[in-house]
């Protein structure tokens, strides 16, 4: 982009910045080789000077127009989340997880107004090109080249440091200098494709809720195990969550009711098909796609899980019979997050469930 004919001015709540427009650049290019080349000293005091106003600039920033013409095209967008996740990381001490996932066609295009085909592909691809950028040095470029996937910019490191806010920090001391400060990764995954792909490349699973201990054992971890065999590692170097549909109430009928229409509205989804269809239960998710998708209303939906696939695919009851339903994932899975059966709920019970469930598996 051109730069503009006249010298760049702030506005008036801002004047006090002018001493710091030499930073201001249209190039990203440019503004990456300026702070590349500026030392420790004159990036804090220019970062000193900004931070504290992040807040008042970004309030300022929701009455000003957006040209959508300088809007950043997709691999633009991809290195911002690499350097998006480098900061958190940063600000966290490393306590930071990023979780990446494929999403649904209804849901991509809704969202992303197109298809997300191919998905285990374009987030390996996107895996290979943040860590990428998180390893290279700020003083080269990156430069990823994928299928499906282009990323290309600065790198995120600097010699023995890496890169947060665009001025590099220190290592901790229990990483050696040098040494890429890594974003772990967890993958939500339903399909046995994406399964390998998490044990492959990431330090983790998010299971998706409506999966039951069965699926879990019989294919969901065969398939981590390829990838973690693909990678050199075990089950030991991998944290696998099971999120688990949870409805707590002294009425347990209404509990079994609530966890029923919470899943049933994830079984209806097509490409969800392998966790019924696995454990033998293709009438069941036939049932539950024509009560769905004809719309025939929420009893109909709750009528076609029988009681024994709530069962196995859920837990629900009262505190004391949920906390031993839970039981059954332990030496399964590594973790355990208990995840609210909120779809016919309402606000208030929301709220109830959620109490409950910190009581009865808070420690």
């Amino acid at each position: 982009m051109r730069a503009p004919a006249t010298e760049p001015k702030l506005p008036a709540p801002f004047e006090h910045l002018s001493e710091h427009l030499h930073w201001a650049s249209w190039e990203e290019q440019e503004r990456m080789e300026r702070q590349v080349s500026s030392t420790v000293e004159e990036l804090a005091v220019f970062y000193d000077a900004m931070l504290p106003l992040t807040a008042e600039i970004f309030a300022y920033l929701e009455n000003v127009p957006i040209d959508e013409s300088r809007m950043r095209n997709e691999d633009r967008t991809l290195f911002s989340l690499a350097v998006a996740c480098a900061d958190v990381q940063e600000l966290s001490e490393d306590r930071f997880i990023l979780g990446l996932g494929g999403g649904t066609k209804r849901g991509n295009i809704n969202r992303l107004g197109r298809e997300f085909d191919h998905p285990a592909t374009r987030i390996r691809e996107l895996i290979h090109a943040m860590r990428l950028a998180w390893s290279t040095p700020a003083s080269e470029e990156v430069g990823y080249h994928g299928r499906y996937v282009e990323l290309t910019g600065g790198g995120l490191r600097g010699g023995g440091q890496a890169l947060a806010f665009g001025r590099p920090y220190e290592v901790a001391e229990t990483r050696q200098p040098g040494e890429p400060r890594e974003t772990p990764i967890y993958l939500a995954a339903v399909n046995r494709a994406m399964f390998r792909l998490a044990g492959d490349l990431c330090q983790g699973l998010c299971g998706h809720p409506m999966a039951s201990l069965r699926f879990i054992e019989e294919t969901a971890w065969p398939e981590i195990d390829v990838g973690l065999t693909r990678s050199g590692r075990s089950r030991a170097d991998f944290d696998h969550e099971a999120w688990i549909i949870t409805a707590i109430s002294a009425d347990r009928e209404q509990a079994l009711r609530e966890v029923k229409h919470h899943m049933a509205r994830f079984m209806a989804t097509r490409s969800y098909a392998i966790v019924l269809d696995s454990q033998g239960y293709e009438d069941v998710r036939h049932a539950i796609q024509d009560a769905f998708f004809n719309r025939r209303g929420d009893e109909a939906l709750i009528a076609a899980v029988p009681d024994e696939v709530a069962r196995e695919h859920a837990i629900f009851g009262t505190p004391d019979e949920v906390r031993r339903q839970a039981e059954r994932y332990e030496g399964v899975v590594d973790t355990s997050t208990f995840y609210c059966a909120s779809s016919l709920m309402s606000k208030e019970r929301i709220r109830e469930n959620v109490e409950l469930m910190i009581q009865t598996f808070g420690r």
